[in-house]
């Protein structure tokens, strides 16, 4: 997808989720959550990717398409590791509010693909759900490019979730992908790629973790001919 088509998909998706902010405000809604409960449950799948460099190594997190930072707090109640947060948002609605509520926290209003600015993890939950007025081909277009993108710029791997189309319901506003597509994808950047598809959503969370970073966990000389 060229850069005219991705500003207007972006301006898009701003007007989505700037409509959803006027009319639930600071709550789950906003980001298109049906609830406090599923949000918490989507952050779960994610945070079940996230593996330290080593217990004394502290981590950092980046969330694209951050919204409010919920996931901030969560990761704050329930990862027990030590890491730094930080966000990418396109609505500058809800970059204000999020700093005003984290003030302590850096959340860019920006476009992910014009960064070069490199963490541990990239998360990302809920933005390949709804793509508004973007057709389905430059959506999916759009989708496999930003996983590759938060590929490029991690340390450690990424951690992303779909809407599944595998014995799930459907809704026209939604996009829903086919788990063997995400995964046949993601093997083309790295072998070390998990799907769960146990939440009890109609969704799978996905993680692809770099060869680099799989190889430091597995440091034995027994398994060196698996990293050649």
């Amino acid at each position: 997808m060229d850069k005219v088509k991705r500003d207007a998909l972006i301006s898009s998706q701003e007007d989505l989720y700037g409509e959803s902010l006027s009319t639930f405000g600071d709550a789950a809604g906003a980001t298109r959550n049906g609830s406090i409960q599923i949000m918490h449950a989507r952050f779960k799948g994610l945070m079940d990717g996230l593996r330290s460099y080593s217990d004394q190594r502290p981590i950092t997190i980046h969330d694209v398409g951050s919204g409010l930072s919920d996931l901030y707090p969560y990761l704050k109640k329930n990862y027990s590791g030590d890491f730094t947060y930080s966000g990418t948002e396109i609505n500058g609605a809800m970059v204000q509010m999020a700093q005003k509520k984290y003030p302590e926290l850096t959340i860019f209003q920006q476009d992910i693909f014009e960064s070069t600015k490199r963490y541990d993890y990239l998360v990302l939950s809920g933005v390949f759900n709804i793509p508004g007025k973007t057709t389905k081909s430059d959506w999916n277009i759009f989708v496999f490019q930003m996983i590759t993108k938060m590929y490029e710029l991690a340390n450690a791997g990424i951690v992303f979730n779909f809407l599944t189309n595998y014995k799930t319901t459907h809704d026209s506003a939604h996009c829903y992908f086919n788990p063997e597509t995400i995964y046949g994808f993601c093997q083309q950047l790295s072998r070390f790629v998990n799907l769960n598809h146990t939440l009890p959503l109609y969704e799978v969370t996905c993680t692809v973790y770099k060869p680099t970073f799989i190889q430091q966990l597995h440091a034995a000389t027994d398994f060196e001919k698996y990293f050649k």
